[in-house]
C-alpha cells in the first residue's frame, strides 16, 4: 500500500517536466525525504561552533540527532519485496555488515561507552540507503550531484576565504581580545584565535587532512558534471569548482590525497575513455582540457615544491608511527588485552574488540615510543580504516565489508560498461573512480571516522548504488512470487526497530552530549584563567571548573575529558581522594585514557603517606601495580623516573614491614627504569630536556641500587658511562678507579684503561693511571712502555721520570738509570734523595705507585734539593762496577733480584703475571 501511495502522480504546485521528460511531483515522501536530507548534511558540513572545546563537535550532534528521523522515515517507506541478489546485492552485503557490528556491540565490554560509536555508524549509513534507495529518478539523481557540487563550490569559496584571510582573522582577534563584547564572550575570541593561528587549508571540515579526503571523493562528480550538463551555466558551476578543488587539494600538502588522486585521475579517464562512447565534447576541446590540466598541475607542484618538500620528510618520518598504530589494531585483534600474546582472544578474532574497541586496547600494544613518532597520549582509530574494522568488528566484519565495498564497485563498473544513459556512466564513473581512490587512501587514514568525511564517503556508496539502481530497479513486488516472500518482511521489521532504537538511544544522548560539551568547554576556559591568578582567586576559578566538569559528566557518563580534566582541578585543590575517584571512574569508561595510569599511581602513592604500617604498604602497592603499566606503555624519561620512585618508596615500606625478599625484588624492577632514562634518546625537545634533569639522577640511583641489592659490580657500566661522557673529568676518572680497586678488579681496571687511553691518546692521567694497573699487576714491561709513551708526549713529566728511574734502578741498565737521573736533575729533583719514606716496607709491589713517586718526587723539588755534580769519568784502570751513589736506593744489574726501596722486583718475564697480586 505504501508503494503504491508512493507511486501516485500528485499534480499541484511541485508537478514539472524533468530534462528527459518525467513528471517529478516534489509533494512526496521521496522528496521529503530527500530534501531533509540536504539539509542535514549541509548543517554537519558546514556548522561550528566556539561554544564547545572542540569547534565540531556540533556536527557530532547533528549526527546524533537528525539521521534517526531520516533513517526511520525511509525504513517505513522502503519497499523491500523489489529488492533481490542481482539487482540489490550490495543492500544485502551491507545489512549483514551492519548485524555484525551489532553482535560485536553485544559480546563486548565498555557498551556505555561503545554505543555512541554503534550510533555513528548508523548515522553514517542512513545517508547510504537514502541515496541508494531514493534517488530513483533522473531528476532526483541530477538534483543530487548539483547539491554535491554546490556544497563542494562552498566548501572552496569559506576556504580559501580562511586561507587568505589570516590577517583579517586576526583583526577581529584583536578586537575581540580588547572589547567588552569579547571579555563576556570568551568562545568567540578563542574561534578566532583558532583561525588565525590556523595556517592550513580546512574550510569547515577544520583539519588539512579530512577536508583532503573530501576532496578525493568530490573533484570526480564536479568532473563528470562538466561532461554531463548541456546548461551553459551549470557547465561554469562544474567547472570553476573542479578547478578550485584542486588548488584546495595542493594546498592541504596531504601526500595520501595526494597519491590517491593520482590513481583517482587514472582510473577516471582510462575506464572513461574505454568504455563512454559520447563524452559531449570535441576531441580538441577534450585535449586542450587535459593539457591545461596537467599544465596546472605542474604550477602547482613547482609552486609548492617547499611544502610538498617538507610535508613529505614528515610523513617520511611518521612510517615508524604509522607501524606503531597499525600494531595497535593487529595485536588487539588476536589477543584483546593480553600483552604477552600468550592465548588468542577467539570473540575479538571473529567479531572484534567491540565498537570503538580500538582506543580501549592500542595503550596496550603500542610501541613505548609512541610519543616519538607523533602519535598522541589519546588515539581513538588506527590510522587504517581496514585494520580499524579488523580490530573493532573482527574476520567476519571485515570480510563482509570487503565484500560490500567490492560488489558496489563491481556493480558500478558493470554500469559504467553496459549503460545506455550518459549521464549515468559519468556520475557512476565519479563514483567509481572516487571510491577507488578514497580506497587506496583509507589504507594510511582514519578520515572517515570522522563526522564529516563518515558522512560524504558513505554517501557515496549509495550514490553509487542508486545510480545502479535506476538501470537495475529491481523485481516486480506485484509478481505473484514477491508477494508473500518472508524475507524482505523481516528485512524491513529488522531495519524499523533498528531505526526506532536508533532514535530513541541516539536522540536524548544527542542533546545531553551537546550540553555536556558546552560545560566541558566552559570549565576549560575557567581551568585556563585561574593559571593567571593566584590565592583566593585561583581556588575560585578551580572550584567552578570543577562544577562545570562534574556536570559534564552527568550529561554525558563517557566524556573523558571531563574526567581527566576535573581529576587535575580536584588534585590543585588538593582533594586526593575526589581525585581518586575520578580517575578511577575514567578508568571504567575508558580504559587507559591518555597517562591515566601514571596519574593513578602518583595519586596512590600520594595517599599512601597519610598512613603508616599495613596500609600504608597497601596504597603503595597500589601505585606500584599502576606506575608498573604506566612505565611499560611510555617510556617517557619523567615517567621511568617516577616509576623508580614509587618503587623505591614501596621497597622502604617493605623494609619496614620486614619484607626483605619483596624489597629486594621491587629495587632489581626498578632498575630497569633507571636505565631506561639512561638508554633511551628522546627525539622531541620536550623529552630530551626531561632527559637531562632525570639523567644524573638516574646514574646515582642506579650505583646506589646495586650496593642495596647485594651486587655492587653492577655500578660498573654506569661508572664507566659517566667517564666516557665526560673524559677530562677527574672527579669521575677517580670514582671508577676507586671502584675498580674497592672491588679488586685489577684486570677489569686494566682492560677498560687500555680502552681509554687508546681513545685519549693524549690524556696523560689515563697513562699515568694505566701504567699504575699494569703495575698492580706486575706487568713491569708494560709499566715501562706507558711511561715512555708519557715521556714523549711531554718529556719533563715528573711522575714518568720517576716511574722509568725506579724501574731502570731496579730492572733496567746503569746506562739507562744514569739518563732518568740526569732527566731528573735537569728538572731540580736530585734523585739520589728519592727515598723510601712513604713507599712502604712491604713485600709486594702493591705499596708502591705512581702517586706515591710523584708526591716525594715534588716534594724534593720543592725544597729546592741541590743536585750533586755529575761524576768524573773513571781511571782506565778502576774497577768495572762503580761504587753504590750515595742515598738508600741500590743499583742493580739487569736480570738480578734485590731490593729497591724496600720493594720486592719479580723477575717474572713480560707479559707474566706476577704471583700473589
Amino acid at each position: 500500500m505504501a508503494t503504491a501511495v508512493r507511486n501516485m502522480p500528485r499534480r499541484g504546485v511541485g508537478h514539472r517536466r524533468d530534462q528527459v521528460g518525467e513528471t517529478e511531483d516534489f509533494f512526496t515522501l521521496d522528496w521529503l525525504i530527500l530534501g531533509v536530507t540536504f539539509v542535514v548534511m549541509t548543517m554537519i558540513f558546514f556548522l561550528f561552533t566556539p561554544y564547545t572545546h572542540q569547534l565540531d563537535e556540533i556536527k557530532n550532534v547533528f549526527l546524533m540527532t537528525l539521521p534517526p528521523l531520516i533513517l526511520f522515515a525511509a525504513a517505513y517507506h522502503v519497499d523491500f519485496r523489489r529488492m533481490s541478489w542481482k539487482t540489490h546485492a550490495s543492500t544485502y552485503l551491507f545489512g549483514l555488515y551492519t548485524l555484525v557490528i551489532l553482535i560485536s556491540y553485544l559480546l563486548n565490554p565498555f557498551k556505555i561507552t561503545t554505543e555512541r560509536v554503534v550510533w555513528f555508524q548508523i548515522g553514517c549509513s542512513t545517508f547510504t540507503v537514502v541515496f541508494a534507495w531514493y534517488m530513483t529518478s533522473e531528476s532526483k539523481m541530477r538534483k543530487v550531484m548539483m547539491f554535491y557540487v554546490l556544497t563542494a563550490l562552498g566548501s572552496v569559496l569559506i576556504g580559501l576565504f580562511l586561507r587568505s584571510g589570516l590577517d583579517f582573522t586576526n583583526d577581529i582577534y584583536r578586537f575581540l581580545a580588547s572589547s567588552p563584547f569579547g571579555a563576556r564572550n570568551p568562545e568567540w575570541v578563542t574561534l578566532f584565535y583558532t583561525l588565525k593561528e590556523a595556517k592550513e587549508m580546512y574550510s569547515t571540515i577544520l583539519n588539512a587532512d579530512f577536508y583532503a579526503a573530501y576532496l578525493v571523493m568530490a573533484i570526480p562528480i564536479s568532473l563528470s558534471m562538466f561532461f554531463v550538463e548541456e546548461h551553459l551555466l551549470f557547465k561554469v558551476i562544474a567547472v570553476v569548482t573542479f578547478l578550485l578543488m584542486n588548488v584546495c587539494l595542493a594546498l592541504t600538502n596531504s601526500n595520501d590525497s595526494f597519491l590517491a588522486m593520482v590513481i583517482l585521475y587514472g582510473i577516471y579517464f582510462a575506464v572513461g575513455l574505454i568504455y563512454i562512447k559520447e563524452w559531449g565534447l570535441t576531441k580538441k576541446f577534450i585535449l586542450t582540457f587535459l593539457t591545461c590540466g596537467v599544465l596546472l598541475v605542474i604550477l602547482t607542484g613547482t609552486l609548492m615544491i617547499p611544502q610538498l618538500a617538507a610535508a613529505w620528510e614528515f610523513k617520511k618520518n611518521a612510517i615508524s608511527g604509522r607501524e606503531i598504530l597499525w600494531g595497535g589494531a593487529f595485536w588487539p585483534w588476536l589477543y584483546r588485552d593480553d600483552f604477552t600474546k600468550a592465548h588468542f582472544d577467539w570473540t575479538s578474532v571473529f567479531f572484534g574488540t567491540g565498537p570503538g574497541g580500538y582506543r580501549f586496547y592500542f595503550p596496550v600494544f603500542r610501541g613505548n615510543n609512541y610519543f616519538d613518532n607523533q602519535i598522541n597520549n589519546v588515539t581513538t582509530f588506527g590510522h587504517s580504516t581496514y585494520l580499524d574494522i579488523l580490530c573493532e568488528f573482527g574476520a567476519f566484519g571485515l570480510l563482509l565489508f570487503l565484500a560490500f565495498h567490492i560488489r558496489v564497485l563491481w556493480d558500478g563498473f558493470r554500469q559504467i560498461r553496459t549503460s545506455t544513459n550518459r549521464a549515468h556512466q559519468f556520475y557512476q564513473l565519479a563514483c567509481f573512480a572516487g571510491l577507488s581512490g578514497v580506497a587506496v587512501q583509507n589504507i594510511f587514514s582514519p578520515n572517515n571516522r570522522w563526522a564529516v568525511c563518515g558522512m560524504i564517503w558513505w554517501s557515496l556508496f549509495g550514490l553509487s548504488m542508486g545510480l545502479y539502481n535506476l538501470d537495475n530497479p529491481g523485481v516486480d513486488p506485484e509478481a505473484p512470487e514477491n508477494r508473500n516472500r518472508k524475507g524482505p518482511m523481516l528485512a524491513h521489521w529488522a531495519l524499523m526497530t533498528l531505526a526506532a532504537l536508533f532514535a530513541v538511544r541516539s536522540i536524548p544522548q544527542g542533546f545531553t552530549y551537546w550540553r555536556a560539551a558546552k560545560l566541558n568547554g566552559a570549565g576549560l576556559q575557567r581551568m585556563d584563567k585561574a593559571e593567571r591568578f593566584r590565592g583566593s582567586e585561583k581556588v575560585a576559578l578551580l572550584e567552578e571548573s570543577r562544577q562545570l566538569f562534574a556536570s559534564a559528566i552527568r550529561y554525558n557518563p563517557t566524556f573523558a575529558t571531563a574526567y581527566y580534566k576535573m581529576a587535575h582541578v580536584l588534585n590543585q585543590l588538593g582533594q586526593t581522594e575526589e581525585a581518586i575517584k575520578a580517575y578511577e571512574d575514567l578508568d571504567k569508561v575508558f580504559k587507559d585514557y591518555s597517562e591515566l595510569r601514571l596519574n593513578l599511581g602518583i595519586m596512590y602513592s600520594s595517599k599512601a603517606l597519610s598512613f603508616t604500617g599495613a596500609e600504608k604498604l597497601a596504597w603503595m602497592e597500589k601505585a606500584w601495580k599502576e606506575i608498573q603499566e604506566a612505565a611499560r606503555q611510555a617510556i617517557k624519561p619523567t615517567a621511568q623516573r617516577i616509576a623508580g620512585h614509587i618503587g623505591e618508596e614501596l621497597a622502604k615500606a617493605y623494609d619496614e614491614a620486614g619484607k626483605q625478599a619483596e624489597a629486594l625484588a621491587v629495587r632489581n624492577k626498578i632498575k630497569e627504569y633507571y636505565w631506561n632514562v639512561i638508554n633511551y634518546n628522546p627525539v622531541l625537545s620536550e623529552f630530551q630536556q626531561d632527559k637531562k634533569e632525570w639523567y644524573p639522577v638516574a646514574q646515582q640511583r642506579l650505583i646506589d641500587l646495586a650496593n642495596q641489592t647485594g651486587n655492587p659490580r653492577e655500578a660498573e657500566p654506569v661508572y664507566k658511562l659517566m667517564y666516557e661522557e665526560d673524559p677530562d673529568n677527574q672527579t669521575v676518572l677517580g670514582l671508577l678507579l676507586a671502584f675498580y680497586d674497592s672491588q679488586k678488579m685489577a684486570k677489569e681496571k686494566n682492560e677498560f684503561l687500555k680502552n681509554a687511553a687508546s681513545l685519549a691518546i693524549t690524556n696523560l692521567n689515563v697513562r699515568k693511571e694505566l701504567a699504575q694497573s699494569y703495575l698492580d699487576l706486575g706487568d713491569w714491561d708494560n709499566f715501562r712502555r706507558e711511561l715512555r709513551k708519557i715521556e714523549a708526549v711531554d718529556p719533563k713529566n715528573l711522575s714518568a721520570l720517576a716511574g722509568l728511574y725506579v724501574y731502570a734502578a731496579a730492572k733496567g741498565t746503569p746506562e739507562e738509570a744514569k739518563s732518568l737521573k740526569d732527566k731528573l736533575r735537569e728538572q731540580g729533583v736530585d734523585a739520589d734523595k728519592l727515598t723510601t719514606g712513604g713507599l712502604g716496607d712491604s713485600a709486594s709491589t702493591s705499596s708502591l705507585t705512581l702517586r706515591k713517586i710523584e708526591e716525594e718526587v715534588v716534594k724534593l723539588r720543592a725544597t729546592g734539593a741541590a743536585a750533586p755534580a755529575p761524576p768524573q769519568p773513571a781511571p782506565a784502570n778502576a774497577p768495572t762496577t762503580a761504587p753504590p751513589p750515595a742515598g738508600n736506593v741500590q743499583t742493580l744489574p739487569a736480570g738480578s733480584s734485590g731490593t729497591v726501596t724496600g720493594v720486592v722486583f719479580p723477575t717474572t718475564g713480560s707479559g707474566e703475571p706476577a704471583e700473589n697480586h
